[in-house]
């Protein structure tokens, strides 16, 4: 048995074997400023057939998969501003995404609420052919780029206990002398907790130099993650130890072009 509804005072029957969703997307683009494009977005999905694997089975009768529902919607502002050697770009993202299995309706894991991306790039100096008036490049470079993102959707611990292995002995297994497996006892509200947020500010500066009559050297110092923000990658339950993602790396690069 591939399909079970969870509850069965609102089952949600198999209609199709396909997953299908409603999409409605609306925005406008304008120009508030000078050289400052503006665009204003909002979007609005209906899923009315998902699939997902069946948290709630015990027994081998019941499906392994089970059917949801779903709304996601959002909206987005976007603004890039571009003359001569400056670019920068903003965009913030909002969005809500809901599922609902027939018994809670719950977040999805990928749920973030809050999006930011800032991007800079500013060029300066001019590197031209030698012998003539021809633009090459730019001889310096700099580029940021800053991200935010809000916490994503987990099930918080409510507990530990201690798993005992029957499947040898059966019921004369001495329990009071086994050493069983720590087992998690996870949160009835299902995705109620959230992670921390998530931030970072990589840069780039570029050198760029004439070599002969139009080959370019290019050097490039890289730092990723240049606050050193500790963002989370992974927190092990049992151990209660918490891994963040790289820490402040800086790395450095040459390029040849002909």
């Amino acid at each position: 048995m591939l399909y079970s509804a969870v509850s069965p005072t609102q089952p949600l029957k198999l209609s199709h074997t396909l997953q299908t969703a409603a999409h409605l997307l609306g925005g406008v683009q304008i120009e508030l400023l000078p050289n400052l494009e503006t665009i204003l977005e909002g979007w609005f999905k209906d899923f009315d057939q998902l699939t997902n694997v069946n948290r709630e089975r015990i027994f081998k009768e019941q499906g392994i998969f089970l059917l949801e529902r779903g709304k996601a919607f959002g909206a987005d502002v976007s603004l890039k501003y571009a003359k001569k050697n400056i670019y920068a770009y903003f965009t913030y993202s909002w969005q809500k995404v809901e599922r609902d299995d027939g018994k809670i309706t719950y977040s999805p894991v990928f749920d973030r609420r809050h999006t930011i991306n800032i991007i800079g790039n500013y060029r300066w100096g001019i590197i031209r052919e030698r012998g003539t008036n021809k633009f090459l490049d730019s001889k310096w470079e700099f580029s940021l780029r800053w991200t935010f993102g809000s916490g994503f959707p987990f099930t918080q611990t409510a507990g530990f206990f201690e798993k005992i292995d029957f499947s040898r002995e059966g019921t004369q297994t001495d329990y009071l002398y086994q050493e069983g497996m720590l087992q998690l006892i996870l949160s009835s509200n299902y995705n109620a907790g959230r992670l921390p947020t998530f931030h970072r500010l990589d840069i780039s500066i570029k050198a760029r130099f004439l070599i002969g009559k139009k080959s370019i050297l290019e050097a490039s110092l890289n730092f990723i993650n240049l606050y050193n923000r500790q963002n989370i990658f992974y927190f092990d339950r049992f151990r209660g130890t918490r891994t963040n993602q790289l820490p402040i790396m800086p790395t450095a690069g040459v390029q040849f072009s002909f």
